[in-house]
């Protein structure tokens, strides 16, 4: 369920971490249906390498799919 074409590349930016973290999730609940799980607010930023933070993404996508699966 891959949909890069959903997000709006030119609109991200390094500098505002939280406004990118809410664009992706309002894009998966509002176009893909899923739920929120996680406040962008809350998490700390630094630096991440990209396997962690694919590996956080992905975690938190099969989530949403198992609670919607659950919910539906």
């Amino acid at each position: 369920m891959c949909r890069p074409d959903l997000i709006e590349y030119n609109k991200l930016t390094k500098a505002v971490p939280t406004y990118n973290l809410n664009n992706a999730f309002n894009v998966a609940e509002d176009r893909l249906g899923l739920t929120r799980l996680l406040d962008p607010e809350g998490w700390h930023f630094q630096p991440c390498d990209f396997v962690s933070a694919t590996s956080i993404l992905y975690a938190s996508v099969e989530l949403g799919l198992s609670v919607r699966k659950l919910t539906h």
